[in-house]
């Protein structure tokens, strides 16, 4: 008997070291995701490359259409967006997807800046890719992560963004002067930073594990909520209303 409840023991202490470890795992693949997304995008590198690219310049104007096209759909995509997000049980894949919309829009815009009409419209898997990509972030955070962990992760994530910021912005300026032509024009290979951000997000995504997604947990509902707080809640504002009313 005594030998019995040495190996319960053991195995208890095996099951409690298994969950810390995949709890690791999956912390470490969201900070990864936040730098590679954080580095996905063009932002301000936009108007720079459309005013003075080699095959056709823009000016201001036209470039500020463009923005405001851009952040004009993300508020109008929102909604949708969320609720995709919160109703789907393939959140990797949301995230991947958005991850490599982004990628399409920021090929489009470097290789293809003399079509303005299709500058124009890949604004539209632009502004979906924006979306999904944060919202889906959050939504595996809130996913993969107890409560006790959950403040930390948020700010490992934070920090994730601010460094791949930081280094996306360093590796684009230095791509721009060290590969240039005999006349001192950048040439496109700085696109690699953000394409290759794009493909590598969306491959790391699968590092986390779709069996340590709760997908209640993702939509704000926790474990100690009823069932009948599961089917009447449905994500997003709607779940926040509902909580506030009660």
């Amino acid at each position: 008997a005594p030998r019995i409840i040495a190996m319960q023991h053991e195995a208890s202490a095996n099951d409690a070291k298994l969950k810390d470890e995949y709890h690791l795992r999956e912390a470490i693949f969201l900070v990864l995701l936040s730098i590679f997304s954080s580095c996905e995008g063009l932002g301000p590198f936009t108007g720079a490359w459309l005013s003075a690219n080699p095959i056709r310049t823009y000016d201001p104007q036209q470039i500020g259409l463009l923005y405001a096209l851009e952040d004009g759909l993300k508020t109008a995509m929102l909604p949708a967006t969320g609720r995709l997000v919160d109703w789907t049980h393939h959140k990797r894949v949301i995230f991947a997807l958005g991850s490599l919309l982004v990628g399409l829009s920021v090929a489009t815009t470097v290789f293809f800046p003399q079509y303005y009409w299709m500058l124009l419209f890949m604004k539209i898997p632009c502004a979906a890719g924006l979306n999904l990509v944060p919202l889906s972030l959050t939504a595996l955070t809130l996913a993969t992560t107890g409560d006790e962990h959950f403040t930390w992760q948020v700010s490992a994530n934070k920090v994730g963004e601010h460094i791949g910021c930081v280094v996306n912005s360093l590796a684009i300026v230095y791509s721009a002067y060290h590969f240039s032509n005999s006349s001192g024009e950048a040439l496109p290979l700085w696109s690699i930073v953000p394409l290759g951000a794009s493909v590598v997000a969306a491959v790391c995504v699968r590092g986390i594990r779709a069996d340590r997604i709760d997908h209640l947990r993702a939509r704000g509902i926790s474990e100690s909520d009823d069932q009948a707080d599961a089917q009447t809640c449905q994500g997003g504002f709607r779940n926040l209303l509902h909580r506030r009313r009660s």
